[in-house]
């Protein structure tokens, strides 16, 4: 660098650091925001941040540096004191909760809104940061603290639902509501509670009155609406990672155990191919990982709502099972566990009735009734801007005309708001022509006059999505091209307005229309009358949709249940429709019975209730999969004994048994590797009889692993290129591929082939990956880390993306490492400056001959994140062979994801080696810790403080993992002792105290006088 231009910017340096320290400066430091004219140009332009409107803010840095001045000068009260004399700014949410804690006003966590909480995270931020500098961290508490403003934050966007739904209020119910906390607080093995009822009863309204109440009194809860497409795929994995999500933000002192076994799994799967089918965190092992820990947290009498449940009877009925089966776990495990359903008849999948409450909901009697009226009838008018018609005597007519649906008031009220009371009457009379008086048809024919009042860009438009609206009722879903192909041709005249418009507008009427990834479908407890009622007023509409439906379905190749969704409405022979659709689809039909013809309604209702449902195949497969999950939670915690007391329960299997894996694996764990070889090759032929392409392909996979481990690579190859031909995968090129690429490393890890036939598979592999195509590699890690491991050598670009995008593994070797880590320091070594490329790409500086253990420190460890570190050195340019080799070898010889390492078993402790090795699983395990208990720099600068740590002196962000940070900082001042002892002083990270004790070790606690129970001194 030029040397004039070196003075000039430490000059400027200068002159920046001295502007931060005047006394204005500390003045912006207590003000949320100020005019920008109120301060001098050099002010604005080096420690500010321009805002809208002519305002502007002290920069982040300059702030908490002019805190930590006026903390260090006169303590706690030091800022209260440089505030008072400051003329009062704006009230802003952010100036609210400086003040609060400057001037000690303590709001209360509860009394703060949203954009309160989010600016108390801020001030907290800057005043933990600002303490850690000066020093105080142990004298001076920053309250509330981040998790109690992070919890209330969580919990009103995790309420945000259940909280609209109770907006209106939950009229009549009080005897079903206390009927609900008996349930939930009575002991016994009945966990279940059902509450049932037609559609628009005030189930939801009910339930969320019912979760505000458990919010409101702290006990555990999770509420999951199946109507939400988060959860549409019924999945328990995804199901119980919600309600972990859930209770977690309700407990922030055990949000980060809570949540670690979630982490866990996503990061083994970094590189993962399909030599890890089958080894994920299966929901029963989360599942109960979930419940020890809410047991050893003391997190009793949890309670979990499932709202809409009526979706998840269209689910398969093993996917049912799965559910139950998630939920009876739970039930056992902990014993004051509670379920709450809210569906649209009594569910059956939980079992017989000795394990369930019901609670039928039924229509609000008539003062109820009138009440809830009165109160959407003056809501609606406001809404509207009119004046509210609503009387006494109008109310009870109303009621006694509609009835008591808490739905159908609410239509009732929108119509009498905006259109006046002969509206609803004229609604009610058109009913009663149908000599069937059922509120679900005033509720159809009250739909269909809110239509009028749909709206769109132009009168055009705003016609035709009325037009398309009302046709639309009769499809179960809509999307563009069923408004272009179906509704808009069945039109006379057809609307000019372009499907993509209307199915746009259409969406944006969230009250009635609901979407799920471009898919609408009408409300169903609005549907369904809606339907009868367009039946009476237009038959022949709806005869014409229904017709090209089933064409439109049937050119396109829809589902089944599409199909003979609309044969079957149409009046085509039911037993013809259900011979061709099949079981399962008759099954997800059963909701829309009421829309098809009585005669096919009874009839399919006969079918199912006939179909066998326990057969012996049934009670194996099921069986099978309660045996899965129990024999899965045995194997992961090591109880070889119980997995196979819970295999030998039956000798019988399916011919598609997924036992076989779980029986290889324990043969695998007793050491039995010929029969290990055996079971695989079992598991392979229920693949095959399944007709499951990635089963059949993670067999073979595994078939050659142990091949290979019993010192048979060849067989292990041939193994591998017969499974490559077999018809099952000839559609699955990506499997194919991965089938190639294992065949490819087994034989270089063995030194088999010979040029030509290495030359050749190269060839074979590049093909398919073309034909797999280029996503094949960006969805699948495991693909990328064998890309690397077998063309690696010719094409660089593998090696780089792996290293970008796994890292070294979530279980490192220690040779590997320890081979990259000296190419990479030679290969600094080298540079013009030796220590160049450390300096650049971690910010630190070292010795030349100290390079290796810089490096050592920098890498070691990283597993799966040390891929932002990999990527700098490519950056900085191309890495010479040997790195590049190095990597590829990591990823050649892959390591399947173990356990987390044991305590400490060396000679020397691991916290007394100097400096540390980051290549010990000890030190790894201890940055783990701190990296779950201490999420940020900030949560760590303020257990460094406490430990007696310069915390200005510790340099955050130069290897990407703040704890990585901390741990060198006080490793080099010798520091690793007082850190490691205020960790287990602690009480906010306890639930960390136990692994961290075990890690560290009885003789290193001893020597230092710390409980391990209590985390404190214990002379």
């Amino acid at each position: 660098m030029d040397r004039d231009l070196a003075e000039t910017l430490r000059r400027q340096a200068d002159f920046r650091d001295d502007l931060a320290r005047t006394p204005m400066v500390e003045h912006l430091a207590l003000l949320g925001t100020f005019k920008a004219a109120d301060v001098s140009a050099d002010v604005l332009r080096l420690l500010c941040e321009r805002l809208p409107r002519d305002e502007a803010m002290l920069s982040e840095g300059p702030r908490i540096d002019a805190l930590a001045a006026m903390l260090r000068r006169g303590g706690a009260g030091e800022p209260a004191r440089v505030r008072a004399p400051l003329d009062d700014p704006p009230p802003t949410p952010l100036q609210r909760m400086l003040d609060s804690f400057v001037l000690d006003l303590r709001i209360p966590v509860a009394e703060r809104d949203e954009d309160e909480l989010v600016a108390s995270i801020s001030v907290w931020r800057w005043f933990t940061d600002a303490l850690a500098l000066a020093g105080l961290s142990g004298q001076v508490a920053v309250t509330p603290d981040l998790d109690m403003i992070e919890r209330r934050l969580s919990l009103l966007d995790l309420t945000r639902a259940v909280r609209t739904l109770v907006n209106d209020g939950c009229f009549g119910r009080e005897r079903e509501l206390a009927a609900l906390h008996r349930h939930a607080d009575a002991p016994g093995p009945r966990f279940a509670t059902i509450v049932y009822g037609v559609g628009g009863v005030g189930k939801s309204t009910l339930i969320a009155r019912f979760v505000m109440d458990l919010a409101d009194r702290g006990r555990p809860w999770a509420y999951l609406d199946f109507d939400r497409p988060t959860l549409s795929s019924y999945d328990p994995v995804v199901v119980l990672n919600d309600i972990i999500r859930q209770v977690s933000v309700q407990f922030p002192d055990d949000k980060r155990v809570l949540r670690r076994w979630q982490d866990l799994d996503r990061s083994a799967k970094a590189g993962g191919g399909l030599e890890t089918y089958g080894r994920g965190l299966s929901y029963e092992v989360l599942a109960s990982s979930f419940a020890g820990t809410v047991r050893e947290r003391g997190l009793a009498g949890l309670v979990v709502v499932l709202d809409t449940f009526e979706e998840v009877g269209r689910a398969d009925r093993f996917t049912r099972d799965k559910l139950r089966e998630l939920f009876t776990l739970l039930a056992h495990e902990l014993p004051d566990f509670r379920l709450v359903i809210s569906g649209r008849a009594p569910a059956e999948t939980f079992g017989p009735a000795t394990t369930i409450r019901r609670l039928h909901l039924r229509p609000l009697p008539g003062p109820e009734a009138v009440t809830l009226l009165a109160v959407l009838t003056g809501r609606e008018a406001e809404r509207a801007q009119l004046p509210d018609p609503f009387d006494q005597a109008l109310g009870a007519e109303i009621v006694r005309l509609v009835g008591g649906l808490p739905l159908t008031l609410r239509l009732a009220a929108r119509v009498l708001a905006r259109e006046g009371a002969a509206a609803v009457t004229d609604a009610a009379d058109r009913a009663r022509v149908l000599d069937r008086v059922r509120t679900d048809f005033v509720r159809g024919f009250l739909y269909q006059r809110i239509l009028a009042h749909l709206r769109a860009g132009s009168p055009e438009d705003g016609e035709a999505l009325r037009q398309v609206a009302r046709a639309a009722i009769v499809l179960t879903k809509v999307t563009p091209e069923l408004i272009e192909r179906v509704l808009v041709p069945a039109l006379d005249p057809p609307p000019a307005t372009p499907a993509e418009v209307l199915h746009r507008d259409l969406a944006a009427e969230m009250a009635f229309i609901e979407g799920q990834e471009g898919v609408l479908r009408l409300r169903e407890e609005l549907r369904g009358p809606a339907l009868a009622a367009l039946k009476y007023d237009d038959p022949q509409l709806v005869a014409r949709i229904h017709e090209r439906a089933i064409a439109f379905y049937q050119a396109e190749g829809g589902a089944a249940v599409d199909i003979a969704y609309h044969r079957l409405a149409r009046g085509e022979p039911a037993a013809v429709v259900a011979a061709e659709a099949g079981e399962d689809a008759l099954r997800l039909l059963e909701p829309s019975l009421d829309d098809f013809p009585e005669v096919s309604a009874r009839l399919i209702q006969q079918a199912l209730a006939g179909t066998p449902v326990l057969t012996a195949e049934v009670e194996t497969i099921r069986w099978e999969r309660r045996t899965l999950a129990a024999v899965e939670v045995a194997l992961r915690a090591g109880e070889l004994g119980r997995a196979r007391a819970l295999l030998g329960e039956r000798d019988d299997r399916t011919e598609s048994s997924p036992l076989y894996r779980l029986e290889c694996r324990l043969y695998e764990a007793e050491g039995d590797l010929v029969q290990a070889v055996d079971f695989a090759r079992r598991d392979l032929a229920a693949a095959t009889a399944a007709g499951d392409a990635v089963r059949f392909a993670a067999a073979a996979v595994r078939v050659a692993e142990l091949e290979e481990r019993r010192g048979r690579p060849d067989q292990a190859a041939r193994g591998l290129r017969d499974a490559m031909a077999a018809d099952l995968l000839g559609g699955h090129p990506g499997l194919r591929l991965e089938l190639l690429l294992n065949i490819m490393t087994i034989e270089e890890r063995a030194g088999l082939g010979d040029g030509d036939s290495r030359w050749t598979r190269e060839l074979d592999a590049r093909a398919l990956l073309q034909r797999a195509g280029p996503r094949a590699a960006e969805e699948n890690t495991g693909l990328v880390r064998l890309l690397a491991a077998a063309l690696g050598a010719e094409e660089p670009r593998w090696v780089e993306a792996a290293a970008r995008r796994i890292g070294l593994g979530l279980v490192e070797d220690r040779a590997l490492v320890a081979e990259l880590v000296a190419a990479v320091a030679a290969w600094d070594s080298a540079q013009d400056v030796p220590g160049t490329l450390l300096a650049r790409a971690t910010g630190t500086t070292s010795a030349a001959d100290a390079l290796p253990s810089a490096w050592n420190t920098a890498l070691s460890g990283l597993g799966i994140y040390a891929g932002p570190l990999l990527q700098s050195l490519w950056s900085l340019g191309p890495p010479p062979e040997p790195v590049r080799t190095a990597l590829r070898r990591i990823y050649l010889w892959w390591r399947t994801p173990q356990d987390r390492p044991e305590a400490v078993t060396g000679e020397v402790h691991f916290l007394a080696e100097t400096p540390l090795d980051w290549s010990r699983a000890e030190v790894q395990g201890l940055e783990r810790i701190l990296f779950d208990a201490y999420p940020t720099s900030t949560h760590l600068a303020s257990i460094a403080a406490r430990a007696g740590l310069d915390v200005s002196a510790i340099t955050w962000g130069r290897l990407g993992r703040p704890a990585r940070d901390l741990l060198s900082h006080a490793d080099t001042t010798g520091m690793l002792g007082p850190l490691v002892t205020a960790v287990l002083a602690d009480s906010s990270v306890a639930a960390f105290h136990s692994e961290l004790a075990q890690l560290v070790g009885e003789r290193w606690l001893d020597d230092h006088m710390i409980s391990p129970q209590t985390g404190r001194d214990s002379g």
